[in-house]
């Protein structure tokens, strides 16, 4: 991982953090999102589709189509190939 993705996984934790400790679940969701894309372009597809799942169980339970969109295209992107 370049220096400039170990920024921004570091980055997205402490996000992640910030929006668990507030009770944000929208940003909750959003911080898994990003950091499950993170991991996808770094080549991570285990990581990415353990976020992008997690993001998803959120989605549906805040009823939020938009960001259960959102984690279902995470997941289809880090599929491996057929």
């Amino acid at each position: 991982m370049t220096g400039a993705y170990l920024a921004a996984a570091q980055d997205l934790e402490q996000a992640l953090g910030i929006y668990r400790d507030i009770g944000n679940r929208v940003g909750d969701a959003e911080a898994l999102n990003e950091t499950g894309t993170l991991h996808r372009v770094t080549g991570d597809l285990a990581q990415a589709e353990g976020c992008h799942r997690q993001a998803l169980d959120l989605a549906r339970a805040m009823a939020s189509p938009w960001l259960e969109a959102y984690a279902l295209t995470g997941l289809a992107e880090a599929a491996p190939p057929a």
